[in-house]
């Protein structure tokens, strides 16, 4: 019995994620395979409304700078996503124009080393102290993200 407490609990701990949560972003460390946590991130962004803006490799041209440099690579692997929904983008540029720079917005995967992958989002401020529409767009991305780690645990 307590053998089998003791698989449970290192297994439990392999498949949770760590978060990181301040002023400005918010920051999940996992272990998955980084091409499927792409795909179904893509994926799950998609059926919730949003529209795929970019999928930038940020590993190649950081990585090619390094090279330049001499030095060593920064990333294994690395993208920054960039999303956004039309009536989100709305409500956020009706509530105050100059939210027209979080649409849209982005969120960056990356791998230092194997099956250590880091997601983080650079959440939305408030520009001004009426904010709904930045604090529902900050909620829904969160949400969708750990739900999505949920289902992938």
């Amino acid at each position: 019995m307590k053998k089998i407490l003791i698989i449970l609990l290192f297994v439990t701990h392999l498949l949770s994620y760590e978060k990181i949560e301040t002023q400005n972003f918010v920051k999940y460390s996992l272990a998955l395979d980084f091409d499927d946590l792409i795909f179904a991130l893509k994926d799950e962004m998609i059926s919730n409304g949003f529209t795929l803006s970019y999928d930038s490799n940020i590993a190649v041209s950081a990585n090619a700078m390094a090279k330049h440099r001499k030095e060593e690579d920064l990333y294994l692997k690395a993208r920054k996503l960039g999303f956004c929904k039309n009536t989100l983008g709305y409500n956020l540029i009706k509530e105050n124009r100059d939210n027209i720079i979080y649409c849209p917005f982005g969120i960056g995967i990356y791998q230092t080393e194997k099956n250590n992958i880091t997601i983080i989002y650079h959440t939305a401020q408030k520009l001004d102290t009426n904010a709904k529409a930045v604090n529902t767009l900050n909620t829904n991305i969160i949400a969708i993200i750990e739900t999505l780690l949920e289902d992938l645990q």
